[in-house]
């Protein structure tokens, strides 16, 4: 007999699910936010748009799937009016073999698989939500479905690892700092008060840094800060039951007035109104 090669196999937990129509999409993009505790596989169902992952902005269409690692930042363009179906999938727990482990095959620089519109990850997307939208909620085969999700993902990575399809917003990078301009912001969104604080940073004359990040990144740094606070927000009120006011607090904003005028603006809805969406989804499911 021929010795064949072990596999590794995926195994996972479900932290939540979540199917987004094209309405709400369309009104209420999720901006740039970030998960310490769990992971995301989202399914594109319908529909066409743009999402970053990390410094990356992908093109997305049917059958896309976008992987998104803990503590990886990812969200929405706002103000696009562009409108798709979704499937996400959170998941913690993740382990290869037994080990903690990422979704993301090391080396691999693409977060965007593409599947057929009709292949077996659908499939599994459309189970995954009528068992999590159940009243009695049955764990144990929602988890198992997870993990079968992840041993299909990671199966594609693996046979598309020599042939990656490689974005095309990085690799024509004029500029290789902004990357640690990106990061900078990233990490100091909450504490930076203005341009002038980011160009002393780094030692560029602010109105030169601003010139330089919106020819990169199609968008000025501080509109850049605003969204990654927004994005927190929206990540915060979903998933905490934080105060307004704390949240507003935490994430450097002036006032919780500021708040509420900037979150609408992007959003749609006020704080408020989008917490109270959010749990109603969650009640209908527990």
């Amino acid at each position: 007999m021929k010795n064949r090669s072990v596999r590794k196999v995926l195994s996972a937990e479900m932290e939540a699910f979540y199917y987004t129509d094209n309405e709400y999409h369309e009104k209420h993009p999720m901006l740039l936010h970030r998960h310490p505790g769990f992971a995301e596989v989202i399914y594109v169902y319908e529909g066409h748009g743009k999402y970053r992952v990390g410094n990356t902005m992908y093109e997305l269409k049917p059958g896309d799937v976008v992987i998104v690692d803990r503590n990886v930042w990812h969200g929405e363009e706002p103000f696009l009016n562009e409108r798709n179906i979704t499937f996400t999938c959170a998941m913690k727990n993740i382990r290869k073999d037994g080990e903690v482990s990422a979704i993301m095959l090391n080396g691999r620089t693409s977060a965007v698989l593409e599947f057929e519109p009709g292949s077996s990850v659908e499939k599994l997307m459309q189970v995954l939500q009528e068992q999590y939208n159940r009243n009695d909620v049955n764990k144990p085969v929602c988890n198992g479905l997870c993990s079968v999700l992840l041993n299909i993902i990671y199966e594609r990575q693996l046979k598309e690892k020599e042939q990656e399809r490689i974005p095309n917003s990085d690799s024509s990078r004029k500029a290789p700092y902004i990357d640690k301009i990106v990061e900078y912001l990233d990490e100091n969104y909450r504490d930076v008060a203005d341009l002038k604080e980011i160009g002393n940073h780094f030692g560029l004359n602010h109105y030169y840094l601003a010139h330089l990040f919106k020819d990169e990144m199609n968008i000025s740094p501080m509109k850049y800060v605003m969204r990654r606070k927004i994005g927190e927000a929206q990540n915060l009120l979903m998933n905490t039951d934080a105060k307004i006011t704390e949240i507003s607090d935490v994430l450097g904003f002036s006032s919780s007035g500021h708040l509420y005028t900037t979150f609408k603006k992007y959003v749609g809805v006020t704080p408020k109104e989008y917490r109270k969406y959010y749990k109603k989804k969650k009640n209908e499911t527990e």
